[in-house]
């Protein structure tokens, strides 16, 4: 065949021609995808080797010019690439890729799929069992060892169980019509707290709050009933679940119907909530600090009496930190002692009529001279305040005080104060300074916008204040900055003009949804939001909105975070994974190449004792790229962006090609498959993983001369994968941590980052499975892995 080939790097491409030329055929090579593009046009070629990425031009474009043209879209295309990813192999094929070839590989592996695509047989790799054989009980000694890394071509199609199945990181649980468990998944095991054995046949309700039981009931049973497929649960947006130690917990849940066997069988999967829940909380309860501030600010703008406005002050401070005495004091001119004119928990008789001493040894004679924020955890230890009377006689232990400021000097005191010890924070602080300021509006009428806005301005993100209309009536100095507009611009603009072009129509719908159902929520649950600036671009943004009433009408506060940051460092996180990828696989593509070419073709020629050398090297740089690839594939587990593509695999030849990539170095192992023609949906490429990764494990931790068994069978569960030792086997203490990643057995000597057996764990969980180690009967370690079916 004519074979073009567009390959930047002089060694890749030194291997190529070496492996194809010995393979029969003709190779034309070039550097640039442009240079490629034009010898394409201007040769008639039998197939065409791509490089994913080029110096000029990137390879999928390349791809994409040749399928435009009717000169070369009937030539098929093999893009070899470090890019690993799922989603990169999919943009490749469906680009018009004949076949996707993973740097780094080996000579005789891109053959083998230069033949398949161009309808040629490809012939067998050694070391392979012949087609049509089955790989149930082949042993094979260490001489027999050599690393032959896949060719990952990326799968057609996939079923819609391993769309469900990719969320085996959550909690999934079947039921039959009984409403008793018919599945229960490892991840459900890990949320429950549960064995899957000890839950199997009982009913649902043991998993969920008793007093929930029996409207759960209902609702499951209307859902089997009716006419959906599938659903969210719980119109709160989370249900509430059990544990076995009694402990309850929110969760997000969907439900799902399918028949098997002619019978329904409901699934929910179900995620644990729990730090979620607090987040939002802790967002939500910022949130309704700075609505009710607002709404206190709009009533002073409003002109709400003085004394009205000081009792809701000090009653939204109670409220807000949840203290025992709540202290507002003014200034005036008959004494230089503020007077206590509104509070929460003192004497009737005191507020009204008892000043706060200001003089030395006082918490308000310190406040008045420094005019900053005083913070104490515990006054009775505090020899600041031996002479505060009001403070000890009403047993304060703890509180925060701040000034109430005028325009030039302080007009007065507002403090919240704990009768036990309590560490204040400084979002406390900044919610007593921001109701202080709003109170000091209220009393300097003549400055009571500055007032107002100071209380916005205290908080660390841009916040808005938006009428029914959607106007914004009050903006911050982080919205000024955020935005690029002055603040008194800001107040002239509705709020759809912070939306861009694209989604401003789509965001009135929403705001004027938001008006049917009023709550403090998040702004785009599941949507990435972006916020349009006075100069025209965009800043990707957070967004959580906590609506308020007041008499002049409901109002919203929305308080955006520009997460600009965080995205570009995702993004740079992204880019730098896929620099590495290419330039750690390159560079590994000739080394393992090369030495694929010497040791198949010129052992006799370079002697035994070199030959070993090279088998050295070779083996070494397959560890490498096995090293690579785990890291890379932990990376995309942890971003939750790699899932298992299932569709029907023949087992046996699989779990063959995986045991023979491992160097055995002294050691026998032997595979049985049972039956031999043993079928199952699993990602193919995963399994393969799988069983690399438990023989690598083995080989680590066995004396040489010791026997690995490899066993794969059906369960009852699905499909069951074994690999047994006779080495030294796991201490019980260590078993349950050896899957977490990075971990080893303390004391440990052997090499190993302890990222394999990690990577196990997840590829299981992502079939819907578990691993984990057993003891070894007879002595060793037996680490097993099933596959939910």
């Amino acid at each position: 065949m004519q074979v073009l080939v567009i390959e930047d790097d002089d060694d890749v491409t030194l291997l190529y021609r070496l492996a194809l030329e010995g393979a029969g055929h003709v190779v034309e090579t070039v550097a640039l995808g442009h240079e490629g593009l034009r010898r394409a046009h201007e040769k008639g070629f039998d197939i065409i080797v791509l490089d994913g990425m080029l110096p000029d031009i990137d390879g999928l474009d390349v791809l994409a010019s040749l399928q435009s043209s009717p000169d070369t879209a009937g030539v098929p295309v093999v893009m070899a690439s470090a890019r690993v990813g799922q989603a990169d192999q999919e943009a490749a094929m469906s680009a018009g890729a004949s076949a996707y070839v993973v740097k780094p590989f080996e000579p005789v592996a891109l053959v083998d799929v230069l033949q398949g695509v161009s309808g040629g047989s490809p012939r067998s790799a050694p070391g392979r069992a012949p087609a049509g054989e089955p790989a149930a009980a082949v042993e094979r000694s260490p001489r027999d060892a050599g690393p032959r890394p896949a060719v990952t071509l990326l799968p057609q199609e996939e079923g819609a169980l391993a769309r469900v199945l990719a969320l085996a990181f959550d909690a999934i649980v079947s039921i039959d019509e009984q409403q008793h468990i018919v599945g229960f998944n490892k991840g459900a095991e890990n949320t429950f707290g549960y064995l899957a054995e000890e839950v199997l046949g009982k009913p649902l309700g043991m998993l969920m709050p008793a007093r929930f039981t029996a409207t759960h009931h209902e609702h499951v049973r209307g859902f089997a009933e009716g006419r959906e497929a599938g659903r969210l649960m719980g119109a709160q947006r989370f249900v509430y679940a059990r544990r076995r130690d009694g402990s309850e917990f929110p969760a997000e849940a969907s439900i799902t119907k399918l028949e098997i066997d002619g019978r329904p069988v409901l699934t929910a999967i179900l995620r644990d909530a729990t730090e979620r829940q607090r987040t939002e909380a802790e967002l939500r309860t910022r949130a309704e600090q700075q609505a009710a501030v607002a709404e206190l600010g709009l009533r002073a703008i409003t002109r709400t009496s003085l004394d009205a406005l000081l009792d809701d002050a000090a009653r939204t401070l109670a409220r807000l930190l949840q203290v025992d005495l709540v202290k507002l004091a003014l200034c005036d001119s008959s004494s230089p002692d503020p007077r206590l004119v509104a509070g929460v928990g003192w004497a009737p008789s005191e507020v009204g009529q008892v000043r706060c001493a200001a003089g030395p040894g006082t918490l308000a004679g310190l406040s008045l001279e420094r005019d900053e924020p005083i913070v104490f955890s515990d006054v009775r230890s505090d020899p600041r305040f031996e002479a505060d009377r009001l403070l000890l006689d009403n047993g304060v232990v703890a509180g925060v005080q701040v000034t109430i400021r005028g325009l030039v000097r302080p007009v007065g005191l507002a403090g919240v104060y704990s009768r036990e010890q309590r560490r204040f924070t400084d979002e406390d602080v900044n919610v007593v300074q921001a109701i202080a300021n709003v109170v000091a509006s209220g009393v300097q009428r003549d400055a009571h916008e500055r007032r107002l806005l100071a209380f916005l301005d205290a908080a660390p993100d841009a916040t808005l204040v938006v009428d029914p209309a959607g106007r914004i009536i009050s903006a911050n100095a982080q919205a000024e900055v955020l935005f690029g507009y002055a603040r008194e611009e800001l107040q002239r603009l509705g709020v759809d003009a912070l939306v861009p072009d694209a989604a401003r129509e789509r965001h009135s719908g929403y705001r004027r949804a938001f008006e049917t159902e009023r709550r403090a929520r998040a702004m785009g649950e599941g949507l990435e939001l972006v916020a349009r600036r006075h100069d025209g671009t965009t800043v990707p943004v957070d967004i959580m909105l906590r609506p308020f009433d007041t008499d002049e009408g409901s109002f919203v506060v929305a308080a955006i975070r520009d997460i600009t940051d965080r995205r570009r460092n995702e993004m740079a996180r992204e880019a730098f994974l896929h620099a590495v990828s290419h330039e750690l696989r390159t560079p590994l593509t000739a080394v393992l190449g090369f030495s694929s070419l010497l040791t198949d073709h010129y052992a006799e020629a370079i002697g035994p004792e070199p030959l070993q050398l090279v088998e050295r090297i070779r083996g070494n740089a397959t560890k490498l790229d096995r090293l690579l690839t785990d890291l890379l594939d932990l990376d995309r587990l942890g971003r939750g962006v790699l899932e298992a593509q299932r569709r029907e695999v023949e087992i046996a030849p699989v779990v063959q090609h995986a045991v023979e990539s491992v160097s055995l170095e002294g050691r026998t192992l032997a595979v049985s498959v049972e039956p031999p023609e043993l079928t199952a949906q699993l990602d193919r490429a995963q399994l393969e993983r799988i069983v690399e990764n438990l023989v690598v494990n083995a080989v680590r931790h066995t004396p040489a001369g010791s026997h690995i068994d490899v066993v794969v069978g059906r369960s009852a569960n699905g499909v069951l994968l074994q690999v047994e030792d006779d080495g030294p086997g796991v201490p019980a203490e260590a078993r349950a941590q050896i899957f977490e990643p990075f971990r080893r057995d303390a004391g440990t000597v052997v090499p190993g980052t302890g990222i394999g057996l990690s990577l196990v764990a997840r590829f299981a969980e992502l079939h819907g499975g578990r691993a984990w180690v057993e003891e070894r009967p007879g002595g060793g370690a037996s680490f097993r892995v099933v596959f939910a079916q």
